[in-house]
């Protein structure tokens, strides 16, 4: 399992993507992906058309640490645009958070 398909793209180049409210369980070498109403879904296997060659890890021995050591900006580069600080206004999509359980 992974966040992304770019850490294990060394070790296949098939992968199945995990959709909003649904749950992936591997059990006895099979997978099963239910929604949040426990009703079975079929996984679309994608092939994935990545070369490892072309993929950095920005001189991290792993891309997991890239990805740890790359979330501060993400988190402000997802915020860029929502927040004005001088203000104290955020502006989030209608599925985002509400000012009450910021």
């Amino acid at each position: 399992m992974a966040s992304d398909a770019t850490p294990i793209i060394e070790y296949t180049n098939e992968v199945v993507y995990v959709n909003d409210y649904e749950l992936a369980v591997i059990r006895d070498g099979q997978l099963a992906i239910r929604s949040r109403e426990d009703v079975v879904q079929t996984p679309y296997i994608q092939r994935l058309e990545l070369e490892l060659d072309s993929i950095e890890k920005g001189g991290y021995e792993h891309f997991m640490l890239k990805e740890i050591f790359e979330q501060p900006r993400s988190i402000l580069d997802s915020m860029r645009g929502r927040l004005e600080l001088g203000a104290a206004i955020s502006t989030w999509p209608a599925s985002g958070p509400t000012s009450r359980s910021l």
